[in-house]
């Protein structure tokens, strides 16, 4: 990945396989025929560094424009936003880790993020389906 080069987004984590000893599982989701006008590239850039510069092959955020399988009454096409926020984690705007060992704060810096990516995107955090979290240790579970 370069400044100029994107994957959508990425856990970064891995995939599910329903091969219980796989040595290698990923997910891809494919959306055949989407038009680079039709992705936008989420920047918080005072609160995250642009991905290349903190080393990794992702957008942090990325909005998708795609057509819904309804037509407007007249016949004109309808369409949704999808979001994409992937590897907020509680870094700064140097994507330097911070309150490293405070899972609590980590976690308010991790939400601070992921808002300000959806911002970007107009798009605010009453509009997360789900969240997908990953803990380093699992002694922070319970918090």
């Amino acid at each position: 990945m370069t400044a100029d080069t994107h994957y959508i987004a990425s856990t970064g984590i891995g995939g599910a396989t329903p091969v219980r000893h796989a040595a290698v599982a990923i997910d891809f989701l494919t959306i055949p025929h989407i038009k680079e006008e039709d992705k936008k590239y989420l920047q918080a850039l005072d609160h995250l560094n642009p991905t290349h510069e903190y080393g990794v092959a992702f957008e942090r955020g990325t909005r998708l424009t795609l057509p819904t399988h309804t037509l407007h009454p007249e016949g004109s096409q309808l369409f949704k936003q999808q979001y994409f926020i992937s590897g907020t984690a509680s870094i700064d705007k140097h994507g330097d880790v911070v309150y490293e060992g405070d899972i609590v704060r980590q976690t308010g810096r991790l939400l601070e993020n992921i808002g300000a990516l959806l911002k970007d995107g107009d798009a605010t955090m009453n509009d997360i389906q789900y969240f997908i979290i990953y803990l380093r240790d699992i002694s922070d579970y319970h918090t």
